[in-house]
């Protein structure tokens, strides 16, 4: 089973706790990205994240890259997207950094153009370090053109 090339927009919505972090952090993320085959290629991607329970609270804003593949799991009915954004800009000169991140989609129409997601799986890389990061994360992706 495919989803079906073309281009595609996102958003998500979610609570993230670094492991090594207080946390917890709300965030907010919207992008766009090009199905081609099993990948995903030319995406970018926006996101906000604003601290909880710290003083003094924490905002930032992010710009990434996006890139990945994704896989049709049969037993479970459901595709696994395993992505990597690729930070190039912090609104508060944050240290710039990746994550990798792993989401599950379940079609929400006949046609394969819009997918429910949730995450499953994250981690930030700051240069040769890497942090694993408990989410709970969902929102969805729809089909805006054909390729």
């Amino acid at each position: 089973m495919e989803i079906p090339n073309g281009n595609y927009s996102y958003r998500f919505k979610g609570f993230s706790v670094e492991i090594r972090d207080a946390g917890p952090w709300f965030l907010v993320g919207i992008g766009s990205l090009i199905v081609n085959g099993s990948n995903f290629t030319d995406g970018l991607h926006c996101a906000t994240i604003q601290s909880h329970l710290k003083a003094p609270s924490y905002f930032d804003h992010g710009r990434y890259r996006v890139s990945g593949s994704y896989k049709w799991i049969a037993e479970e009915r459901h595709f696994r997207a395993d992505l990597e954004f690729k930070q190039y800009y912090s609104f508060a000169s944050s240290p710039i950094q990746s994550m990798k991140a792993q989401f599950l989609a379940v079609p929400s129409s006949g046609d394969y153009s819009s997918f429910w997601l949730i995450s499953r799986y994250a981690e930030i890389v700051r240069g040769n370090q890497s942090t694993f990061v408990n989410e709970v994360v969902e929102g969805e992706m729809k089909r805006v053109s054909l390729d």
